[in-house]
């Protein structure tokens, strides 16, 4: 293949919130579908993404995207510790 690049394509930068939807996805493949809805909600949360913010109902997460969810789905991945997670 062929690599196109412009601007600034050598400076490294962090990947923060784009960490959350590979989080999600591996999570999904680790322990299923069911586990994971179980603990972690997919619909709209209606505030920004830093919010600390839980379904009332259901007390989890209200989606993946946002931090708490993020954080959810990191705890979600089976590891043995806590840096090989």
């Amino acid at each position: 293949g062929f690599i196109y690049e412009s601007g600034d394509s050598a400076v490294e930068f962090t990947i923060q919130s784009i960490s959350k939807p590979l989080t999600y996805a591996l999570a999904l493949d680790q322990i299923g579908a069911e586990a994971v809805d179980a603990m972690i909600g997919v619909g709209p949360s209606g505030e920004a993404f830093n919010e600390i913010s839980v379904d009332r109902a259901t007390k989890i997460p209200k989606n993946p995207m946002i931090n708490a969810g993020a954080i959810a789905a990191v705890s979600l991945i089976p590891a043995d510790t806590p840096d090989e997670r």
